[in-house]
């Protein structure tokens, strides 16, 4: 169910020890949804509008945290409402002590209780994703996981359990199983994993937490490059500068992009002289919603309207759709043909098109809203054509 929140939220526990940004910009629209554990904040972009597809992210906070301090110490608030996405930071469940927790891996952090039977956060957040799209229109092909700690170690999971739908995830000081035998995803999934290495919490280097065992950050990725078919000589890039408290560009990057199935790749940040909380300074966010965003897939070229794919709109292109409704015809791009933008092709798209050529007809429209007020462009990108 979800409902308009009424009142913004309360500045975390956080901001108390000068971490995260006190400042928020709450243009966005905050809106409420309840799938069985209590309320969740949904933003919603101001830019949002219900024909035009949105890219979502959801943020998962680490044990101990809520999903508001989450958010605080992160600040993705105002990137996400600048780049149109709707964005939720969820809780997990609560120990008798109050202690918020992700059941992710053996290692962390499943609170005492037998592994196997613990809450299923899987089918939690999958069924969040799930509502979500089905209250908004949600870009199915941009679907984003960030995680801290616990809740990397559950961004991981997620992207081993259910890669159909998920996009990319984005894991800081949080790592995958160590036995690889619990990740065997049908799908590869790109992956960027932010760790310190003077993590005194979650070890740079991995460890035990409990009597469970989790691989150091770059087994993580390693992990993930063999999962996607990637080369296993990782890329040197350029250093980075995304803590505010270390000076230069103290984070180093190895990127595993060669050879990947369906382009997913992997990067490793490693934040120097970084602890478990790294001062994270603007770089941080933006340089996260730059990798999820080029972790989309490519999109598909195509012209609304030109079902025959030569590039414009004539007397051909509604032969086309006639000869594929009833002659067996095929079309390699059945969007291209789906001329009046209905959902469905059918008779109506060969006479939308008649009337346009003929009758002083409406232009087929643009084929996806980042095509602005082009109607007919063959640079404008779009979906995937089915």
């Amino acid at each position: 169910m979800f409902q308009k929140a009424h009142a913004l939220p309360l500045v975390a526990t956080l901001l108390l020890l000068g971490v995260g940004n006190s400042e928020k910009a709450w243009s966005q629209v905050l809106e409420s949804i309840d799938i069985g554990r209590g309320p969740i904040t949904v933003e919603v972009s101001d830019t949002y509008t219900p024909t035009q597809p949105a890219p979502l992210v959801i943020l998962l906070h680490g044990r101990a945290w809520d999903g508001e301090s989450m958010e605080n110490y992160f600040s993705l608030s105002s990137e996400a409402n600048q780049r149109g996405y709707v964005y939720c930071y969820p809780d997990g469940l609560a120990t008798f002590t109050g202690v918020r927790y992700w059941n992710a891996t053996n290692a962390c952090c499943c609170q005492g209780c037998p592994f196997t039977t613990c809450d299923d956060d899987v089918a939690y957040l999958s069924l969040l994703i799930s509502s979500l799209q089905s209250n908004y229109n949600i870009d199915s092909s941009r679907v984003h996981i960030v995680g801290h700690s616990n809740g990397g170690f559950m961004a991981h999971r997620m992207a081993c359990e259910r890669p159909d739908l998920l996009t990319s995830i984005v894991s800081v000081s949080g790592m995958t199983w160590s036995d690889p035998a619990n990740c065997t995803p049908n799908e590869s999934v790109p992956v960027l994993q932010i760790h310190g290495t003077i993590d005194p919490v979650i070890f740079y280097g991995g460890g035990i937490l409990g009597a469970g065992v989790y691989p150091s950050a770059q087994e993580t990725c390693e992990s993930w490059a063999a999962i996607n078919g990637c080369n296993s000589s990782p890329q040197i890039m350029p250093s980075i500068d995304i803590n505010a408290s270390v000076s230069g560009a103290e984070t180093d990057v190895l990127r595993w992009d060669s050879a990947c199935t369906d382009d997913a790749s992997v990067e490793l940040w490693s934040v120097s002289l970084s602890g478990h909380l790294p001062n994270f300074n603007s770089n941080f966010v933006t340089g996260v919603f730059d990798h999820m965003e080029n972790s989309a897939s490519s999109p598909e070229n195509f012209i609304r309207g030109d079902a025959n794919e030569d590039l414009s709109i004539n007397l051909a292109d509604a032969v086309q759709i006639l000869q594929y409704l009833f002659g067996g015809q095929a079309i390699s791009c059945l969007e291209s043909a789906n001329a009046n933008s209905d959902a469905s092709l059918d008779l109506s798209d060969a006479v939308y098109l008649l009337l346009h050529l003929f009758s002083s007809g409406a232009a087929p429209g643009a084929p996806h809203p980042a095509c602005g007020t082009a109607l007919v462009s063959v640079g404008c990108i779009s979906g995937s054509c089915p």
